[in-house]
């Protein structure tokens, strides 16, 4: 969810479910908003496909609202 606030972005995080060679997975796979809201996850124990709808609106509104990218140097890091 951080990310996805920091970023100002979806975050989709996609993890393996189930266990392998005695090493356990968590599954739990989900699709975040530029809010930090989940708006789709998957289960910790099976596997299952997860979908959203991303909207470009909600990237420009977060972005409207939060101007972090606003105080960027871009002299420091040229």
């Amino acid at each position: 969810m951080a990310r996805a606030i920091e970023n100002q972005s979806y975050m989709i995080a996609a993890n393996r479910v189930g266990t392998d060679d005695g090493v356990p997975f968590c599954g739990t796979s989900m699709i975040i908003d530029p809010y930090g809201i989940t708006i789709a996850s998957a289960c910790k124990d099976r596997e299952e496909l997860i979908q959203a709808e991303i909207l470009e609106d909600a990237v420009k509104s977060v972005r409207s609202q939060m101007e972090v990218f606003a105080h960027r140097r871009p002299d420091v890091y040229r």
